[in-house]
């Protein structure tokens, strides 16, 4: 069983990440073949060791900038740490 950051979180971080202005939604995917490998090798992980994760997408520059991808970034950490 795979055990991601549970779904109120992760609403939590899209919500809060929409407050702030940047452009942000829940994906039933983490993305093409090398995202999904990393993300399923983090989540078998983090069974091993009993801990939870998120995959965060983060876009290129053409879509968000690095200035706001950083700023995404620290909201999902910042949620996570006061859930």
């Amino acid at each position: 069983e795979s055990r991601g950051l549970g779904d109120v979180y992760k609403r939590q971080m899209v919500d809060a990440m929409k407050s702030a202005g940047l452009p942000a939604d829940l994906s039933l995917t983490a993305g093409a073949y090398v995202c999904n490998d990393l993300y399923f090798a983090l989540l078998d992980r983090g069974l091993t060791v009993g801990g939870e994760g998120v995959f965060v997408h983060v876009p290129t520059e053409d879509v968000v900038s690095a200035v706001d991808a950083a700023k995404g970034l620290e909201i999902c950490l910042q949620t996570t740490l006061e859930g």
